[in-house]
């Protein structure tokens, strides 16, 4: 959360963000660490861009995320959410697809969320998406403990 933050800030279009954390420091897992936090480095950075193409829409636009982590019912979940542009639902399948992208040419690789559902699945989780075009954007891994 801090490395991404710091990323958001330095880039040239930075916006203010409030972020909100619900973050159990006691969750322990046996995982490939450094590609979760890769994963979760990317949905942060994606909600970042998503935030700033919203207020460049809309006037007075208070931008959030929410990053949470918990562990119920055998699971242990990493939920982000963003009040940004939101993903059309004819698009939520076609996010997962190698080199699929909704952004402009030159804006990114295209390897975002596809990547984050390789990791996320090879580690034996799910990845999930939840939005509202417009509204949010819920993007959820799941992995059984």
């Amino acid at each position: 959360l801090s490395l991404a933050k710091h990323a958001m800030k330095s880039k040239e279009d930075a916006i203010p963000v409030e972020i909100i954390d619900n973050i159990d420091s006691d969750i322990y897992i046996v995982c490939y660490f450094e590609e979760i936090e890769r994963a979760i480095i990317n949905l942060i950075d994606n909600s970042f861009d998503s935030l700033i193409s919203k207020s460049l829409e809309e006037k007075n636009f208070q931008a959030t995320l929410a990053i949470e982590l918990i562990q119920k019912n055998g699971a242990i979940t990493i939920t982000i959410i963003d009040n940004g542009m939101g993903i059309p639902k004819y698009l939520i399948e076609k996010v997962k697809e190698p080199f699929f992208t909704t952004k402009e040419a030159g804006k990114g690789t295209g390897l975002g969320l596809s990547m984050i559902h390789d990791i996320v699945t090879s580690q034996g989780g799910e990845f999930s998406i939840d939005s509202k075009e417009g509204l949010y954007t819920k993007m959820i891994m799941t992995f059984i403990v």
